[in-house]
């Protein structure tokens, strides 16, 4: 029961982040506050992500194709990292998502987590953020 109940918490926990501070907003949006115009977001930090095909395989967003070993080598150098926090919370998360249309046919798609945790609060599709829960 307290284990239903934690599960309970950290899921209404996540989905409020999600639907209150990211929901409905792009990775254009991050990528703004680079060229001065950002409103939404601040940006901390950009780069390659790396990710190695045991994780890119247990990971439950990229691990959705038939041929993992396939699929992983069109990915595993097609992905990037923004690091960024809410402009009134402060709040900081990581997105990880992908750019390379070998790897994703032009849709950038991903997950986004708090800076300092594993766990996905929000994912990426066609570049926008969106709940899991939607």
């Amino acid at each position: 029961m307290k284990l239903a109940i934690a599960l309970l918490i950290s899921t209404l926990t996540f989905a409020g982040v999600c639907e209150t501070q990211l929901d409905g907003y792009t990775l254009s949006d991050v990528r703004a506050y680079d060229e001065g115009d950002a409103t939404f977001f601040n940006l901390i930090g950009e780069g390659d992500f790396k990710m190695t095909k045991e994780e890119f395989a247990a990971n439950r967003i990229f691990n959705q194709w038939d041929d993992i070993d396939e699929s992983y080598e069109y990915c595993k150098d097609a992905m990037r990292y923004l690091e960024f926090s809410h402009p009134t919370t402060g709040e900081e998360f990581k997105a990880i998502y992908t750019i390379e249309d070998s790897c994703d046919g032009g849709n950038s798609f991903g997950y986004i987590t708090k800076i300092d945790s594993t766990d996905i609060v929000a994912e990426i599709g066609d570049s926008e953020f969106y709940c899991p829960s939607k």
